[in-house]
């Protein structure tokens, strides 16, 4: 096997700093949003914000099936693919421009996924960056 330095610094692809630059995109979102007391995330209604909540659901399976199989990679293709998620989410959805209710329910999806990826990265031995 041949490690590649250039490789594994990528900002895309399956890599670790794709991974920490995708959690310091969501922490800079988050510093610029105003804080919401109450969320309502019945404003959530695009299929990416669905497809992101049911994604999110899914992390305790993951941990739970690759400490079973002994297989962390597995949550790091977990990982990956939350990544991949949120990314299309935020290209294709107006985050902080939206409605003030549709504005802050979507910064609470947004937490709930930082927090997911920051579970995975503890749980893989590394730190979440928030910033870069």
């Amino acid at each position: 096997m041949t490690f590649d330095l250039e490789e594994a610094l990528r900002f895309d692809g399956f890599t670790a700093a794709y991974l920490q630059y995708t959690g310091a995109r969501i922490s800079s979102i988050l510093r610029k949003a105003s804080e919401s007391v109450k969320v309502d995330y019945s404003f959530l209604v695009h299929a990416k914000e669905h497809a992101l909540a049911l994604q999110l659901s899914q992390y305790q399976e993951v941990v739970i099936k690759a400490a079973g199989q002994r297989d962390p990679s597995i949550i790091a293709r977990y990982l990956f693919e939350l990544a991949q998620s949120f990314n299309d989410y935020y290209h294709e959805v107006n985050i902080l421009k939206a409605e003030a209710a549709a504005a802050a329910a979507r910064l609470g999806l947004l937490r709930a996924v930082k927090q997911v990826l920051a579970n995975g990265f503890r749980t893989l031995g590394f730190t979440y960056l928030e910033e870069m």
